[in-house]
């Protein structure tokens, strides 16, 4: 398979190496986010747990929900897709 590199649209290394972008700035969003204070309930261990109420666990998904948008996004916006030809 090889990607077409004309017209416009990504060779499939481009895309790849957008998409690394993305996926790279969306680990340091979540590993930001999982070392403060509202993420730490994320990797909190079972006996530590107790000490978080549920609005913080929501509060802390609601933040993951919000990388895991910009991600989507992102790539939703890299377009023309690469087209692979057989």
């Amino acid at each position: 398979m090889a990607a077409s590199c004309g017209g416009g649209e990504l060779s499939m290394a481009e895309y790849t190496e957008q998409v690394g972008v993305v996926v790279a700035r969306a680990s340091q969003q979540y590993g930001d986010l999982v070392v403060s204070p509202q993420g730490a309930v994320l990797i909190a261990e079972p006996e530590q747990i107790a000490r978080f109420a549920p609005e913080d666990l929501q509060a802390a998904l609601e933040q993951v929900r919000e990388i895991e948008a910009e991600v989507e996004e992102s790539v939703a916006a890299m377009d023309p897709r690469p087209v692979l030809r057989f």
